[in-house]
């Protein structure tokens, strides 16, 4: 009996002491793939209508296209492009590789609407659109590189920066 009440003990014991079997589960939340994201740059009306004043383009599944409108994106909504100009299949691969998965969370919880310091003469500003089955988004961005945003916005719009250009040349 004691050699059994010291079996029993020892293998508490054990089971007590031993790591778990058990997988630790996941916590931490996978960012939803993007349905689409609109994204480009543009610069206040100092420009002077130059072809490179307003650069957008609209990256999904399957493509990447360039607006042919080249208007100034409001703050308040969504921008209506007409993306007529499909871009090459090697252009859209890069962008993809940038894009999908560097969005910062600090800007996805951000209220739709202008992100940094108000809008001055001659600067240049980013838009990003970004849509997934429960998210839709769209933030004009502050590119002055005056230090108000933050590093990690500053990092992305960096990012943003390097897609227009691969789109654009």
């Amino acid at each position: 009996m004691k050699r059994l009440l010291g079996y029993l003990m020892l293998c508490s014991a054990i089971a007590v002491c031993s790591p778990s079997c058990k997988k630790d589960e996941d916590t931490s939340q996978e960012q939803e793939f993007p349905q689409y994201i609109v994204f480009g740059r543009f610069i206040t009306p100092g420009c002077f209508g130059n072809e490179t004043c307003v650069e957008i383009f609209r990256l999904d599944a399957s493509t990447l296209r360039e607006d042919v409108n080249d208007q100034t994106p409001a703050q308040s909504d969504v921008y209506d492009g007409n993306y007529a100009t499909q871009l090459s299949k090697e252009d859209q691969t890069s962008i993809e590789q940038m894009l999908r998965s560097d969005i910062p969370a600090t800007l996805l919880s951000k209220p739709n609407g202008f992100v940094g310091t108000s809008p001055s003469w001659n600067t240049t500003y980013y838009y990003f659109e970004y849509r997934t089955e429960s998210k839709h988004g769209h933030w004009v961005i502050d590119g002055s590189f005056d230090g108000n945003l933050g590093q990690e916005l500053t990092t992305f719009i960096n990012l943003l920066n390097s897609a227009v250009n691969t789109a654009s040349f």
